[in-house]
């Protein structure tokens, strides 16, 4: 049968769409109205959220989704970074009690 990389397809386009958990840039932008070109424009200003695997940058469903319901482009940010530590100019964790 063969993979997906030798049928001439990248591994994010092997699964059917429906299926997918993420858009490509252009495939988001699409859906927004925009060129190639502004969809990859508007995912370097933050106005459309992105995850980067690899080399591929990729825009997740969810977030996604969630941006347009909101109508926030910081949505898909919220959760890109939720949970993460928060250090300031001298590596020390903001917001706890200091050691």
């Amino acid at each position: 049968m063969g993979n997906a990389r030798a049928r001439g397809k990248t591994p994010h386009e092997a699964a059917p769409p429906s299926e997918r958990l993420v858009y490509t840039v252009p495939e988001a932008g699409r859906l927004l109205g925009l060129s190639r070109n502004g969809s990859y424009e508007a995912a370097k200003r933050g106005e459309i959220p992105t995850i980067k695997v690899g080399r591929l940058l990729l825009v997740p469903k969810v977030a996604f989704h969630r941006m347009l319901e909101c109508g926030n482009r910081d949505a898909g940010q919220e959760q890109r970074f939720q949970g993460v530590a928060t250090l300031d100019r001298h590596g020390r964790g903001s917001g706890g009690a200091r050691s």
